[in-house]
């Protein structure tokens, strides 16, 4: 039971789930018209969760991925860097649709993305991080920055994904903690 328990954590905080459960709420929470904030998250989420996990299936069906965690420090580097690109363009496309500076929510969440998972994949050259906890962290760091004491309950999210990376040993005690850590700070 704890490891269903734990899969599903890890599912239900995969760094794919969790930004589409952001650019929904700053759909909802981001004073422009409803249309163009619709389609800002709708172009977030294909960049932040669709293209991934493109990426991802991708790297599977070639052979180059053993699974769809990338649980091989090994493995991670070549959809990383693919994924990283993809935010950025994101990135880039959400910060220059017309009309700024209504959608800078939107651009800067997704640039958020895109320096987290670069950093994410220059430490992943070195060593295993968690991309889980990063993927989460991070998120709730800019929904802090944006919206404040509401986004701070969302905190207590970090402790049942460190638990179930932990418990289905994906990751060591340092590779949750430096995930969090990096990705709040980037």
């Amino acid at each position: 039971m704890k490891e269903k328990i734990a899969r599903f954590f890890s599912l239900f905080f995969h760094p794919s789930a969790v930004a589409i459960y952001l650019f929904l709420a700053a759909f909802f929470l981001t004073p422009a018209k409803p249309a163009a904030s619709f389609l800002w998250a709708l172009v977030a989420i294909f960049f932040s969760a669709i293209l991934p996990g493109i990426v991802v299936i991708g790297f599977l069906k070639g052979g180059l991925l053993s699974d769809a965690d990338l649980s091989e420090r090994a493995e991670r580097l070549r959809p990383y860097i693919l994924i990283t690109f993809f935010y950025f363009l994101g990135a880039f496309l959400l910060l220059y649709l017309p009309p700024y500076p209504l959608n800078y929510v939107f651009g800067t969440l997704m640039a958020c993305y895109a320096t987290v998972t670069l950093v994410g994949t220059f430490i992943t050259y070195f060593w295993k991080i968690s991309m889980h906890l990063a993927g989460l962290a991070g998120p709730l760091t800019a929904a802090i920055f944006f919206w404040r004491a509401p986004a701070l309950p969302f905190l207590l999210a970090l402790l049942p994904l460190s638990w179930a990376r932990l418990y289905l040993r994906k990751h060591n005690i340092w590779q949750v903690l430096v995930g969090i850590l990096m990705s709040s700070l980037v």
